[in-house]
């Protein structure tokens, strides 16, 4: 595999950083804000798989996460071994939606996730002004 150039690997960096920062909005919301940033559409799974693998983000050279940031990011991401496969069925359910990210083991992740923002905020502000 072919190296990324510098520019490159920031411009995939910066993108796929946006995309996490989003699916890590969704997380840290109520959930019934969650439904509604996702249109009620199979939220829960939406977020756990759009999430789970994130740490991917450390292969790039652009990332500059903390070694305080790419733990709360690891312990996040082993934290949703605890959710139950029944909450992560697929549904187009509104009730069913609310319901699975209503169950309570999404309150200990909404809360690492909540943290986690606050942690990554300069990181955001830094990928905003990326956008501008």
């Amino acid at each position: 595999m072919e190296k990324l150039s510098e520019e490159d690997d920031r411009e995939i960096y910066e993108n796929s950083y946006y995309s996490f920062i989003r699916k890590l909005e969704e997380l840290a919301a109520s959930p019934q804000e969650a439904c509604n940033l996702l249109t009620h559409f199979n939220v829960s799974a939406e977020i756990k798989f759009g999430l789970e693998g994130s740490d991917y983000l450390f292969n790039y050279a652009s990332c500059n996460f903390s070694q305080d940031q790419r733990e709360a990011l690891l312990d996040l991401i082993e934290s949703f071994k605890c959710i139950p496969l029944s909450v992560v069925e697929y549904t187009e359910v509104a009730s069913v939606s609310l319901r699975n990210m209503d169950h309570p083991c999404w309150i200990p992740l909404r809360k690492k996730a909540q943290n986690l923002l606050s942690l990554l905020k300069s990181n955001t502000e830094q990928n905003q002004m990326y956008f501008l």
